[in-house]
């Protein structure tokens, strides 16, 4: 459970590194399909969604159950 985050937060920085090293490339390749938008938030998610190509998503219901936040705690009563 905790190897597969680690392994999330790797690959998550080795994309930050190759895009920090060097942008050019990458602006090279998004400027032609919207060269409105800036270049991190056009390239950011095909990079992502390329270098996770191989390992399966997890199941929708795994993803619900770690990453949903904390039920609210109940209010304590108030003094009155």
């Amino acid at each position: 459970m905790g190897g597969k985050f680690f392994l999330v937060g790797v690959v998550l920085m080795y994309a930050v590194v190759l895009l920090s090293q060097n942008p050019s490339n990458y602006t090279a390749i998004a400027k032609p399909f919207n060269p409105s938008s800036s270049s991190s938030s056009s390239v950011r998610p095909q990079r992502f969604f390329r270098r996770r190509a191989s390992p399966p998503p997890p199941p929708r219901s795994n993803f619900v159950i770690h990453f949903s936040p904390p039920p609210p705690a109940p209010a304590p009563p108030l003094p009155y």
